[in-house]
């Protein structure tokens, strides 16, 4: 299997200082806010490389793989802003927030309504992509765990998931959802129904 070379690696490694610049790993979004609900190419090329880069400088073979481009139907507004003041699980003090979407994606909510139980997929982008082994809930006294048997946002792929209810709705683009532990413009990957009430989740 091919290793990432020397050859690319100065190249890998000048595009990260450039995107770290823009602060893009730090949840600030330099892009208008169409430019970040259309998903711009950087912010794939950001993840790409970042994970690459964190493979390259461990010395880890890099795998042939394939690409996924996954757009944001839309971003969360919450009062959390920071992963100190973020509880590790929803149930365990989350607030409310706002789910709020892309005009483009308006049909595919339109049988949503207050009172529903659903599950929000998010991306969680201040998750660290080069983890796979972690102390469980960030605390040092329990034993190092695989990632893949925890919870925690640092993983190869962040993916989020928060079973919420929906309790309030405004317009056709905004769902208020309880609780929901993501912090302020996380992007939102996708939402389903609860459909096992007593079990899911």
């Amino acid at each position: 299997m091919p290793r990432c070379g020397d050859e690319i690696g100065p190249i890998l490694i000048a595009v990260s200082v450039v995107l770290h610049s823009r602060s893009i790993r730090g949840g600030t979004l330099p892009f208008s806010r169409s430019e970040r609900f259309g998903m711009p190419a950087v912010l794939v090329i950001a993840e790409r490389v970042t994970y690459r880069l964190a493979q390259y400088s461990r010395g880890l073979t890099v795998v042939s793989e394939s690409i996924f481009t996954l757009r944001p139907i839309g971003r969360v507004e919450s009062s959390l802003t920071s992963l100190s003041d973020a509880p590790k699980q929803g149930r365990e003090g989350a607030p409310a927030a706002w789910l709020v979407f892309d005009p483009a994606f308006r049909d595919g909510l339109r049988d949503l309504q207050v009172g529903d139980e659903v599950l929000v997929l998010t991306w969680l982008d201040r998750g660290q992509r080069d983890v796979l082994q972690v102390h469980p809930r960030d605390d040092l006294s329990q034993p190092v765990r695989g990632v893949f048997s925890t919870r925690s946002a640092d993983r190869p792929n962040p993916i989020g998931i928060h079973r919420v209810e929906i309790v309030a709705q405004a317009g056709a683009l905004r769902l208020q959802v309880h609780p929901l532990e993501a912090l302020n413009n996380t992007p939102i990957v996708d939402i389903k129904p609860v459909l096992d009430r007593s079990s899911e989740m």
